[in-house]
């Protein structure tokens, strides 16, 4: 079980969800997050500085810490959008190679402890350059190899994640089976040539976002000369993966579920409903003729609604249904916090 925050980490503990291990990786840590580490059996965090090695290793002796690498930058690293996100995440979390390498051969004899390490590569990646080296430079995932390489006690190497949705890219593409077979390699290398050890990754949203619907209905439409805007009763608080990320918009097609009504596909900008000016759920969706009244789908939702909405301008959080097996409906909202 992968927990990123001290909420994630103390609810794991209390469903009874932390055994038989948990990996523990925040980007910080407070008074709270040790407490509820020092609880657990078998942890596993990774510090993101010296500091918070310290840290954890003071306030949760029994459990197991490794620390977290930072990706190197290559160029071009992602494709899209994700550079930008990825260039703002590098200097905030994990230690430079060089750094980690000068800190575990201090005296007080650090490389004999770390359990592991970490790597946060970045988000969206569909270009495996990035991960796996081009024109004879590394990639991030060498980098974390070759530091193991040096320090021993090292007997798990986390790789994140950062691979994109399976709505766009599915298991069986090119793209994931290519990851794979270069992935696969470079393990046995190491073990091969070194030792054994353990490599975990983090699909996490590339495998859940396929799984949900986000389901708004159109209150009104304002003509344009050229985009007509449909404006919602939804906003960017409740579904605001396309206002963060610019381009967003291509990886959540939208369909009106409600009419089978045909003809010419017509442009739409497709708005939420809050006096924000960046209130945009789309930004030029094809669709057959819209009326007041239809309801769209947009699909690829299922690890950006609930999970990233917001009370933001006094919206309230949006409520979510379980379709199960059997074709029922069942209501899984937190009672009170969403519009009826």
């Amino acid at each position: 079980m992968y927990a990123g925050s001290a909420g994630h980490l103390d609810l794991l503990h209390t469903l009874g969800l932390d055994s038989p291990s948990v990996i523990f990786a925040p980007s910080a840590f407070s008074p709270s997050s040790c407490r509820v580490a020092s609880e657990i059996a078998d942890l596993i965090v990774f510090a993101n500085s010296p500091r918070q090695y310290a840290l954890i290793r003071e306030h949760a002796p029994k459990a197991r810490i490794g620390v977290r690498v930072r990706a190197p930058y290559l160029s071009p690293p992602l494709n899209g959008y994700s550079d930008k996100h990825y260039l703002a995440a590098s200097p905030r979390i994990g230690m430079p190679r060089s750094r980690v390498l000068e800190w575990a051969s201090h005296p007080a004899g650090h490389a004999a402890n770390i359990y592991g390490l970490h790597l946060y590569p970045g988000t969206n990646i569909t270009s495996l350059d990035l991960l796996f080296g081009v024109d004879g430079r590394p990639g991030v995932y060498d980098e974390v190899f070759s530091i193991a390489e040096r320090l021993p006690s090292i007997k798990v190497l986390d790789l994140g994640g950062g691979m994109p949705s399976t709505f766009h890219y599915p298991f069986d593409c090119p793209l994931w089976q290519d990851w794979s077979r270069q992935l696969s390699e470079r393990i046995e290398r190491f073990r091969r040539e070194h030792r054994s050890i353990d490599v975990l990754f983090e699909f996490g949203r590339a495998i859940v976002a396929e799984s949900g619907l986000f389901v708004t209905t159109v209150l009104d439409i304002v003509e344009d000369e050229q985009t007509p805007t449909l404006v919602c009763d939804a906003s960017m608080s409740m579904f605001p993966r396309p206002y963060i990320y610019e381009s967003a918009s291509k990886d959540h097609p939208v369909c009106v579920i409600n009419s089978d009504r045909s003809g010419p596909a017509k442009r739409y900008v497709i708005a939420g409903s809050t006096t924000f000016s960046g209130d945009l759920l789309h930004t030029g969706a094809l669709l057959s003729e819209v009326t007041v009244g239809d309801r769209l789908a947009f699909h690829n939702a299922g690890a950006y609604c609930a999970s990233m909405s917001s009370r933001f301008l006094g919206c309230m959080r949006p409520a979510e249904y379980l379709l199960t097996q059997d074709g029922l409906l069942l209501d899984a909202s937190i009672r009170g916090r969403h519009n009826v």
